[in-house]
């Protein structure tokens, strides 16, 4: 009784812990959605990835990590243990409850053991739970679970007791105290996950470490050694995350998610940044709104809404707030310096969540006209809202305890009825947590058998293999899901389960490849071009495609295109009858095959013309074609098959083009500004101008057989009179222009907007132009005169009404005339809307004025056809046999092949390696096994070519007559920047060395 007794405080805090737990876990569902992880869907495949995280090879075409991929190391350790005895549904349940009882018992030791030392032990001890519970509920913690994603889970669980082992080593410098921070240090490293997270908490413990040093000792030798220990420790992962940050970081920032969202998503934080909402960290999630399993589209955090509506609760916020601020003030009536010394860390937090209130909003404004950092900070509050819970509950803990102390002498009742009143209160704040609203209720996900099924049969398939997924709706990394009744939706699961890299758009933001792959597959999917549909995927060496009819399409299921995608499929099985109907065609090997169906799953297996073995294989003397940044459309390789692009403009091969395609990429997609070209409009003819290299101006112009309906004037009064119009191309001046005569009458539009400006305060206006009679057949070039005056600019979106989706999404810019072109479609689609939206979020008014705007058909296989050649064109490329040619890959893991020739691929043949361009992948030479030591002993290969646009290859060059007998050699690619990743294991070995061995 009387250990009870003197533990109850502790007790007192694991018991509110397993209430929540036991009203908030789900038996029988996964917590599943939104951003999560789930490496215990196949624990062997995810270490690995972390193990070798530098190059993310399972992500879509392979890519540079942009995330702390290796943080995750620990963690996963600590998950396969717990999986022995956890059924694998309650895993990530599991964890995150961990770190919910962590960070509450870590607040508690952090106020019981240094700041509220000066007191005694019963009011440390009560004081320490005042601010446990606090910590526990308030709205920071709860949209931090609420969606729950590991690196913030571990922030808050690991962030007070960070500090535990800051002041305890501080106060006490034993080897003993340094092993508990190491230890510490380690078991946090997943916040690293997202490396800005790390970055918060540096901020935080720099900041506490300059008070400590400067207000209350100068340890210099002790925080020298807590940050030499920070970084060992976290090197593994953060080495490798800042070689992302210098050389690869735009293309995350020019990524299309993230130029459609990242402004957006600003304005969503600094709308909830009024003090109002700070005070209560109450965040943009309050604001946001899904679709319901009912239908209907409703906010996601609905029950939550209304309950802040209720005015009891909201004072009840206010209040918790206010008694923070009172421990600020009692800390300073107590000299407290332990507790001031976290002051600097509240006052963070708080700043960059109130970006909307007077004082504060101009410093952060300050911070974001910094580079990158509106980017690595677009959301705020997902970064700095547990920080500033953390130093709120570190000052109620100071309140709670100064309260006590003043009352205790007085009255022994009132002791106990403060104590209780002051835990309370933060529970009745949050009360529905307790009716299993910790977490959002989609997220307690019953995933289907049929997933797991999919798991296992790829786990017996080759994993040096591809699968593109589909339905392929929209750019986004966002996918829908309907199991029966029950809607799911996050950026993915699938490939925690399956080894072999998967095409999704989740990966896009970190891959310029990826995306570009996406804007082809999907216009090939789209125009219903089977042929095109095929190349694509030979382009990419794609082997498998995974078709899952559980995904849905909120907008329009007619977008998913899952019937289409399906005759696309089988068209090459069927023949024509003659009843003019059709049967299963002869075919040894149809291009298609249906391996397997899971329920509403289906498996096919692409046999492509040139296969593919681990991930390598050899061509002949490759064409070099010019490159392009982004297109829909790979015209060269529909023409030549496999060609090598120049990396850049200082690349040698620029002189040695074979072809020249001026107008290679027609593409708006992304962005208005993407054109590499000019567009010049006269009135009654469009001119399309390109400054061509000097190194092509001689070659010969070879324009491409022009189809007279690229370009038809249909009169809109008598449908019976047609004009064919012809382009004509010529080089002038150094440059190549392309006259295109305007095409008018039925098949164009010149619109003059009756309402020519737009406004808006935290509301959308728009205007929209129905054009029913525009086929898809044709490309179209949209032309919209507009200006920005205020706020964000117009938001431009194609709606397809024959499939109802938006085939092109852009801002437009601020320039007063805007040029879009529209790929054609379908042949047998009909119509357009253009659709233009003045966006307002918050109270930032958007003003933008919109003029004329024109359609006019344009010929899209004309200008992207026309090529330049030299006196001899470039012969499409036959392969060489690769099982002839190639011995054997050993391919262990993703940073490594090691490829045993044994011919002679003769005199400029490529080496390709089937994962996306990076100039960190080297090839070597080597004799005998040099290992690790490879790019050490092994001789380069220096002539790193791009191939294809997108993947990498090495010209070799055997000059020397070589019979087959005599020839044999051995080329080991390896990815350089891996080596990163193991200098950051031995500074993380160096680091335990220090601390077992250097310290007394």
């Amino acid at each position: 009784m009387n250990l009870i007794k003197k533990n109850l405080s502790f007790i007192l805090i694991v018991a509110v812990w397993l209430v929540i737990v036991l009203t908030n876990f789900s038996s029988n569902t996964f917590l599943s959605g939104w951003d999560n992880l789930h490496p215990e869907f196949n624990f062997s495949v995810n270490f690995q990835r972390a193990l070798f995280a530098p190059w993310q090879e399972y992500q879509g075409l392979g890519l540079l990590g942009g995330m702390g991929h290796g943080a995750d190391l620990i963690r996963l350790t600590l998950l396969w243990i717990s999986s022995l005895v956890l059924p694998v549904n309650f895993i990530r349940y599991f964890f995150h409850f961990l770190m919910l009882l962590t960070g509450g018992l870590g607040i508690y030791f952090l106020l019981k053991d240094y700041i509220l030392g000066k007191y005694d032990e019963n009011i440390k001890k009560w004081g320490g739970v005042g601010g446990a519970i606090f910590y526990l509920f308030n709205l920071g913690t709860l949209q931090t679970f609420y969606l729950p994603w590991e690196a913030f889970s571990t922030h808050f669980g690991f962030l007070p007791w960070l500090f535990w082992g800051v002041f305890k080593y501080l106060k006490l410098p034993s080897k003993k105290n340094l092993l508990l921070l190491f230890l510490i240090n380690v078991l946090s490293v997943s916040q690293g996950y997202v490396a800005t997270i790390f970055l918060v908490y540096l901020f935080a413990l720099s900041l506490v470490l300059a008070c400590h040093f400067i207000f209350v000792k100068h340890d210099f030798k002790k925080i020298a050694i807590i940050y030499l220990l920070t970084f060992c420790i976290n090197s593994f992962w953060l080495i490798p995350n800042l070689y992302f940050v210098i050389n690869d970081v735009k293309v995350n920032t020019s990524a299309k998610g993230n130029l459609m969202s990242t402004e957006n998503n600003l304005l969503k934080n600094i709308k909830f940044g009024n003090f109002t909402n700070v005070a209560l960290l109450k965040g943009f999630w309050f604001d946001n709104l899904e679709i319901q399993t009912n239908g209907t589209t409703d906010h996601m955090m609905g029950d939550w809404v209304k309950h802040m509506k209720n005015p009891l609760i909201s004072a009840t916020g206010f209040s918790l707030f206010g008694l923070s601020v009172l421990g600020i003030i009692f800390a300073f009536k107590t000299k407290n310096k332990r507790a001031l010394l976290f002051l600097p860390v509240f006052f963070l937090g708080f700043t960059f969540l109130a970006n909307d209130t007077f004082g504060f909003s101009g410093l952060t404004k300050l911070f974001y006209k910094l580079p990158l950092f509106s980017q690595i900070f677009r959301f705020p509050f997902t970064k700095f809202s547990i920080l500033t819970a953390f130093g709120m509950a570190v000052f109620y803990g100071v309140f709670f305890a100064e309260i006590l102390r003043t009352k205790l002498s007085l009255y022994k009742g009132l002791f106990y009825g403060l104590t209780i009143f002051f835990i309370l209160l933060p529970i009745i704040f949050l009360f529905p947590v307790f009716r299993g609203e910790l977490f959002y209720y989609k997220e307690k996900a019953n995933i289907p058998q049929e997933y797991f099924d999919l798991f296992e049969f790829f786990k017996v398939q080759d994993k040096n293999t591809k699968i593109a997924n589909f339905p392929q709706t929209i750019y986004w990394g966002w996918t829908n899901y309907q199991w029966g009744k029950e809607l799911y939706s996050g950026s993915g699961f699938l490939w925690y389960g399956i080894s072999q890299p998967i095409l999704d758009r989740a990966f896009d933001v970190w891959s310029s490849q990826n995306e570009n792959y996406y804007w082809e597959i999907t216009h090939a999917l789209y125009s219903k071009n089977k042929d095109l549909f095929e190349k694509v995927l030979e382009k990419y060496q794609i082997n498998w495609l995974l078709v899952d009819g559980n995904v849905i399409n909120p907008g329009s299921n007619k977008a998913l295109f899952l019937d289409e995608l399906e005759d696309m499929l089988t068209a090459d099985r069927l023949q024509t009858t003659a009843d003019g109907g059709s049967q299963l065609a002869i075919s040894n090997r149809p291009k298609y095959e249906l391996v397997k169906t899971f329920g509403k799953i289906k498996i096919y297996k692409v046999n492509l013309q040139t296969p593919v073995k681990d991930f390598v294989y050899l061509a002949g003397d490759l064409p070099v074609i010019n490159s392009y940044n982004w297109g829909n459309q790979d015209t060269a390789y529909t023409q030549y098959s496999d060609y090598i692009s120049p990396v850049s403009d200082f690349d040698i091969r620029i002189s040695d083009f074979g072809a020249y395609y001026p107008f290679r990429s027609l593409f708006t997609g992304r962005t208005t500004k993407d054109l590499d070209f000019q567009i010049e409009d006269l009135g009654d003819r469009f001119v399309f101008r390109k400054s061509l290299p000097k190194e092509v101006e001689n070659y010969n112009l070879i324009l491409p057989q022009y189809q007279a309906d690229e370009l038809v004037e249909i009169d809109s009064a008598d449908l019976t009179k047609a004009n064919y119009l012809i382009p004509t191309a010529e080089i002038k001046n150094g440059n190549i222009e392309v006259v295109i005569p305007k095409a008018k009458g039925l098949f164009s539009a010149e619109i003059e907007p009756a309402e020519k400006r737009l406004e808006a305060v935290d509301t959308t206006s728009s205007v929209s132009f129905y054009l029913p009679n525009l086929p898809h057949k044709f490309s179209y070039l949209i032309t919209a005169e507009s200006k920005n005056i205020a706020g964000k600019n117009l938001l431009f979106w194609l709606e397809n009404l024959t499939n109802r989706k938006a085939d092109i999404e852009v801002y437009l810019d601020q320039k007063i005339n805007n040029f879009i072109i529209q790929p054609p479609m379908a042949f047998d689609g009909l119509g357009y809307t253009l659709h233009f939206d003045n966006i307002s979020i918050g109270q930032q008014e958007s003003v933008n004025e919109l003029e004329k705007i024109t359609v006019n058909p344009i010929p899209y296989g004309f200008l992207t056809g026309i090529k330049l050649v030299d006196n001899s064109e470039p012969s499409v490329v036959s392969y060489n046999n690769n099982n002839n040619l190639i011995k054997q890959v050993k391919h262990s893991n993703p940073a490594v092949y090691e490829i045993e020739l044994n011919k002679e691929p003769g005199e400029n043949a490529t080496l390709v390696l089937s994962q996306a361009y990076h100039v960190g992948w080297k090839a070597y030479k080597v004799t005998g096994k040099a290992g690790l030591l490879t790019p050490v002993f092994g001789q380069e290969i220096l002539d790193h070519v791009k191939v294809n646009n997108w993947e990498n290859g090495w010209t070799l060059n055997y000059q020397l007559p070589i019979t087959n007998d005599q020839f044999k050699e051995t080329i080991v690619l390896v990815f350089l920047p891996q080596y990163l990743e193991f200098i950051g294991f031995l500074l993380l070995l160096s680091g335990f060395l220090f601390v077992i061995f250097a310290v007394k």
